[in-house]
């Protein structure tokens, strides 16, 4: 179960640093985009690559494939919420951002039960 959620979780993790990472050094046009994707592909690939074991690995213990994706949605907004602040200096209003994050977990708990 722990190798499940470090899988997804470090997934989602450099997933929501290479969005944060790419909003801090590209330009907003499609050269600069493609060339740091290009270089960020080994990063890309082994972030899919740790999400893809954790949700088939997952699958194998809760036959639930709509949770396991929720769980790393979850993941995936926490570490970019918590990038965005901590990198980009963004100012995030903390009822908005709790009120958006209670709705992921209040689906996480239907699509369990």
């Amino acid at each position: 179960m722990m190798r499940i959620i470090l899988l997804v979780s470090g997934g989602s993790l450099l997933l929501a640093l290479l969005v944060t990472l790419q909003v801090k050094y590209a330009t907003a046009d499609f050269l600069s985009i493609g060339k740091y994707y290009l270089m960020m592909l080994p990063v890309l690939l082994l972030a899919n690559i740790f999400i893809g074991l954790g949700i088939n690995k997952g699958h194998l213990v809760f036959h639930n494939l709509p949770l396991l994706v929720a769980g790393q949605t979850l993941a995936y907004y926490l570490f970019l919420t918590t990038f965005s602040v901590l990198i980009l200096g963004n100012k995030l209003s903390l009822p908005k951002t709790a009120l958006a994050i209670g709705l992921i977990i209040a689906g996480i708990y239907l699509l369990k039960n």
